[in-house]
């Protein structure tokens, strides 16, 4: 969360501010506009906050400056959705007020009424950055009982920030089943029997974990240090339960302000367990995305199923300019599926598109074996704004094989190569397809192939992004906003490609 605010003189200015009904704002008439990326009806966006599952509808708040395109004075944006995809915008949920700002945090539904709202209540737990003082931020709740649409503030913040602390943000809560351990670890000292309520917070460059009873008063209960990069500031930590391996493995992700592979800031997580108290690290620390456009990912809480999905920001704090000829800035990731894959370095996560999209494809294009081959060099048929592309090579592939695909847009492309010999995809950019002066060309991620086995490369193209999804790895860049249609062209394929299967799906706007 950036939190430089020389250009903002007072938070009574901002206090009431709200933009009201925001289905009403949508730009139809703004072709660039993202199809299946959400973006704010106006104005700025950036991390995701609040995402929990209730009723039906999945819940994503936001940060959000209705006043500008640029960063400005936080509040917390809001929509719904039946289907991850298509967003219906609803009023500002969050406002500033005499406290500070409203920065990111989470949304839990107490079924229990464990805080004393009344059962089923939605109830937001965030962080409020004051604009002086040694101490700039704690942490605040508020409650809403007809499904975020008006929220009511506690008159205090629940927890301060520990003595010399300034940066204490970013709260993740979730409700902690006492049985949900990992079956190889005995419970720390420090953790309370049976289920409660955990937050996680970042401080600098530590995760403090506390835990509670009833959403108001919480005590803290570990630190973690030294399992992420140390560079920049972290945050907007996030802890998710999986099962793997027949025990229950957690992943605990965070953010980072600077130190990513592309030099920006980007997304970190470890695997390891949890006890309702201490994380404790059991496999190396991965790069959740290659990308520079990935950041300050959050799991719905409360997801049907037990389904893990979370997105995250497409974006990076290197670069945050605007787009002067647009009435918005900012747009999520889509939403992801997660699962937990082995591969040669310990356990990762694993990433894909959810599954939803698929309601939203329009025209489609399938070739197998010579089919692609007697297409290389040659753009396919298919062209779109927004394309989901797969390609599946199911035959063994060696070092020697190159595999090359080449996406256009307005004389423009995105190459994308398997370097077979060093075991990684790049994704390179001409010049003027990349959204900023101080992006590099070409983005490398490990690709992980086994001998014997084939690979996924799937690729999510958008009119202001592109997505890469293979194996463990994922690429997230952002693009110019263009309506212009997306092509695709078949440029090198293996002689093993006789066995490959190439699927092309143009996507419907859901707007």
């Amino acid at each position: 969360m950036f939190n430089a605010l020389p250009h903002i003189a007072s938070i009574s200015e901002y206090s009431m501010a709200s933009i009201g009904e925001g289905r009403s704002l949508l730009v139809g008439a703004d072709a660039r506009r993202p199809l299946i990326h959400f973006t704010p009806p106006s104005g700025w966006l950036n991390d995701p906050n609040g995402l929990v599952f209730a009723k039906g509808l999945y819940h994503l708040f936001y940060q959000h400056n209705p006043h500008s395109t640029s960063w400005g004075p936080m509040h917390w944006g809001h929509a719904t959705s039946d289907d991850l995809i298509s967003w219906t915008h609803r009023p500002i949920a969050l406002a500033p007020d005499k406290h500070g700002l409203i920065f990111s945090g989470s949304a839990v539904i107490d079924s229990e009424d464990s805080a004393g709202f009344g059962s089923n209540t939605l109830v937001a737990l965030f962080t409020y950055h004051a604009l002086s003082g040694d101490s700039p931020e704690c942490q605040g709740l508020a409650w809403s009982r007809d499904q975020g649409e008006e929220f009511t503030k506690l008159d205090a913040p629940i927890l301060e920030a520990p003595p010399g602390i300034t940066d204490f943000r970013d709260p993740t809560v979730f409700w902690f089943d006492g049985a949900s351990s990992s079956k190889h670890i005995s419970p720390s000292g420090n953790s309370p029997a049976g289920s409660h309520w955990i937050m996680l917070l970042a401080a600098g460059q530590a995760v403090e974990v506390y835990t509670s009873s009833d959403l108001r008063n919480w005590a803290h209960a570990s630190t973690l240090r030294d399992a992420f990069a140390d560079s920049g500031t972290w945050e907007m930590p996030e802890l998710i339960r999986f099962e793997a391996d027949d025990d229950v493995r957690w992943v605990l992700a965070v953010s980072l302000t600077e130190g990513a592979p592309h030099s920006g800031s980007g997304v970190q997580a470890v695997v390891g367990d949890f006890d309702g108290s201490v994380f404790v690290p059991t496999d190396p620390t991965f790069w959740v995305d290659f990308g520079p456009d990935y950041y300050a990912p959050q799991a719905w809480n409360s997801a049907p199923g037990g389904r893990r999905v979370w997105a995250g920001w497409a974006g990076n704090w290197r670069d945050v300019s605007p787009d002067p000829n647009a009435q918005w800035c900012g747009q999520m990731s889509i939403p992801r599926e997660l699962s937990l894959i082995r591969t040669g370095g310990g356990l990762r996560l694993k990433q894909e598109p959810v599954a939803e999209l698929t309601r939203y494809y329009m025209d489609s294009l399938v070739l197998a074996g010579a089919e692609i081959s007697a297409t290389i060099g040659v753009p396919l048929a298919l062209k779109a704004p927004a394309l989901d592309f797969d390609l599946e090579l199911d035959s063994e592939l060696s070092s020697e094989d190159a595999v090359i695909i080449e996406f256009r847009r307005a004389d423009k492309a995105a190459t994308l190569q398997l370097d077979l010999d060093r075991d990684e995809i790049v994704l390179t950019l001409d010049s003027n397809q990349i959204d900023r002066p101080t992006s590099p060309a070409a983005y490398r991620a490990p690709l992980g192939l086994t001998d014997g086995a084939g690979e996924s490369i799937r690729v999510l193209l958008d009119t202001a992004s592109i997505e890469v999804f293979a194996g463990a790895s994922v690429i997230t860049v952002k693009t110019p906003a263009l309506a212009d249609p997306w092509s695709v062209v078949i440029e090198s394929l293996p002689s093993v490609g006789s066995t490959a299967t190439l699927t092309l799906n143009s996507i419907g706007s859901p707007r």
